[in-house]
């Protein structure tokens, strides 16, 4: 769930129209009005591969369903690449992932490396560098043991390189056929970089886009270039610390 606006449950306008509204009795008799049910607008009969490609269709999906159920509706902050929480007086980034990658392996990298990679580089994005990740294999039965002591190596090099550590994981193994060899789910926590605020509406004309990487599959976020595409809310470019 990225780039997109979560929707508030519609309110009702005055005290005329009381289409939609629930009223509770409270214990001392006053008739209260509860909060109004969401609203789901996604009306699409069923899911298609098109609804977890990033465009329109999980825009539809994620607007439409989930923001109005799962969101809390009284926030009106954008849904970026990492939610930015406050815990107990501190704040962290927060984000999750999954890779279904097909094949395992591919000209640059895998799909140990991406899971890796893929995680660090949403909190990256969002102003924060990355701490700490958990990770869930969902293997499918017949999956050579050398294929994953593979894809688990891949991960743990792209560990190291980013300085993040992995705390915890879950694993589950499903039928022949059920999974392409492997899925991976991620979730990672990191730090806001002090300073940096990204946020697309802060983009002007004349800020240039920067691409610290030559490829999303080879993201080695350790040590990158200071680059000059993420602006303070002044919308004047800054240079953000991201080297170690």
């Amino acid at each position: 769930m990225r780039s997109v606006l979560q929707l508030r449950t519609p309110e009702v306008a005055g005290n005329n129209d009381q289409r939609g509204s629930l009223t509770t009795s409270a214990p001392n008799g006053d008739a209260s009005r509860a909060e109004a049910p969401p609203k789901v607008r996604f009306k699409d009969p069923q899911i298609e591969m098109s609804h977890g490609a990033g465009g329109k269709s999980s825009r539809r999906l994620v607007e439409g369903l989930f923001a109005p159920l799962l969101l809390s509706s009284g926030s009106s902050e954008r849904l970026a690449d990492a939610a930015h929480i406050e815990i107990g007086g501190a704040t962290v980034a927060f984000t999750t992932d999954s890779f279904v990658v097909h094949p395992l392996r591919f000209p640059g990298g895998s799909i140990g490396e991406l899971a890796v990679n893929g995680t660090v580089n949403d909190l990256a994005v969002s102003g924060a560098k990355a701490h700490s990740m958990v990770v869930t294999f969902v293997l499918e039965e017949g999956l050579a043991s050398s294929t994953l002591e593979a894809e688990v190596r891949a991960m743990s090099d792209a560990l190291k390189r980013a300085g993040v550590t992995m705390v915890g994981g879950d694993t589950k193994v499903v039928e022949r056929g059920k999974a392409e060899g492997m899925y991976i789910s991620t979730a990672g926590i990191g730090s806001p970089i002090p300073g940096v605020h990204v946020d697309a509406k802060t983009v002007r004309p004349g800020i240039k886009s920067c691409s610290p990487v030559p490829s999303a599959i080879t993201v080695s976020p350790s040590c990158w270039p200071e680059p000059t595409s993420i602006s303070k809310p002044t919308s004047t470019p800054t240079r953000a610390p991201y080297c170690r």
